[in-house]
């Protein structure tokens, strides 16, 4: 296992942190995004990309490097929303730049273990997805809340 921690991989990380903010901006048209959406996805979905290597990096637990991940969805879509006013909306930037990050594979491999009477596994991989999602939930919704609070005192 540690040899294969070692190996390098296939794709640099620069170019994995591109396709991140390029399906950020895909994301964020496909949930009724327009053209500002799209470029706004694409830079925030990037730097998410960055920040996400640069953490996992460092040895952070996967959870809390997920929160500040959609903290800094949260608060980069807010801060957007403030400097273009009525002219975007900041759910399909904050919708498109978190679906990269949700936890997808891991719900479907839990369900196909539990299917495959493999429950031990199945229900560790459902708790580990169901975590995921609640870290990311909290990210958003505490950085969305704050930033609410705060225009509300401006």
């Amino acid at each position: 296992m540690e040899e294969l921690k070692k190996a390098p991989s296939y794709y640099s990380s620069n170019l994995i942190i591109l396709c991140i903010g390029i399906s950020c901006a895909f994301f964020s048209v496909m949930f009724n995004g327009g053209i500002l959406e799209f470029i706004l996805s694409f830079f925030i979905g990037t730097a998410i990309g960055f920040l996400q290597s640069l953490l996992t990096n460092k040895s952070i637990v996967n959870f809390f490097v997920l929160f500040l991940c959609a903290l800094v969805i949260g608060f980069a879509a807010s801060i957007c929303s403030f400097i273009f006013k009525t002219a975007i909306h900041e759910e399909p930037i904050v919708i498109g730049c978190i679906m990269p990050l949700l936890p997808g594979v891991a719900f479907t491999t839990a369900v196909r273990d539990a299917i495959g009477d493999e429950l031990i596994s199945g229900i560790a991989r459902a708790v580990e997805a169901l975590l995921v999602a609640v870290a990311l939930a909290a990210g958003v919704g505490s950085s969305l809340g704050l930033s609410q609070w705060i225009g509300g005192l401006l």
